[in-house]
């Protein structure tokens, strides 16, 4: 692999072309924006601006990386999916970015040290979305869960129908609570 930013395929949608970086080859991309408290951003290949790639806190935790400043430069991986063009991974950050103009905190990796047990069910799932929300027995506010913790937890998405039944490790975020692991109830 090269890391060049020459390696495009063309792909031809809906009045244009656009050129998608080839599955695996790493390529230069740069911070448009990313959420702190959603746990997500987008960048964009910096030889293809105007091209966005969805890039989840989990991707940037894997590469070790706590602070990226606006206009980041990150080598990545891409791929397409069928939600767009998604980071696969993080190789490493080529440029930090500006500090000053905007310093975006990851937040750590989840542990299950501040987690705690909780049955409940599925009160609604988007696979297309890619979350949802679960209903705890406990009567308190609804926990938020990603599509990373279903599918790392062995989970498929055919499965998270309402109502069915679920055992979480959950913790409390700023945002609400949200689920650490997860598995369907055993009867």
């Amino acid at each position: 692999m090269t890391g060049s930013d020459t390696n495009f395929s063309t792909f031809t949608a809906s009045g244009g072309n656009f050129q998608f970086p080839e599955v695996g080859e790493p390529v230069t991309c740069v911070l448009k924006w990313f959420n702190e408290s959603k746990g997500f951003g987008f960048v964009y290949p910096q030889a293809q601006q105007g091209m966005d790639a969805f890039v989840h806190v989990c991707k940037l935790q894997d590469a070790k990386i706590k602070t990226l400043g606006e206009g980041a430069r990150l080598l990545c991986e891409l791929d397409q999916t069928e939600r767009g063009l998604s980071v696969t991974r993080v190789v490493r950050v080529l440029d930090a970015g500006d500090f000053e103009a905007k310093t975006n905190k990851i937040p750590l990796p989840i542990t299950t040290d501040d987690a705690y047990e909780l049955e409940g069910e599925v009160k609604w799932y988007c696979p297309r979305r890619g979350y949802g929300f679960l209903e705890g027995r406990d009567g308190r506010k609804d926990v938020f869960i990603h599509q990373t913790c279903v599918t790392r937890n062995g989970i498929s998405e055919t499965e998270m129908v309402q109502g069915a039944k679920l055992d979480m490790m959950i913790r409390d975020v700023d945002q609400g609570r949200e689920v650490v692991s997860v598995k369907l109830h055993e009867d």
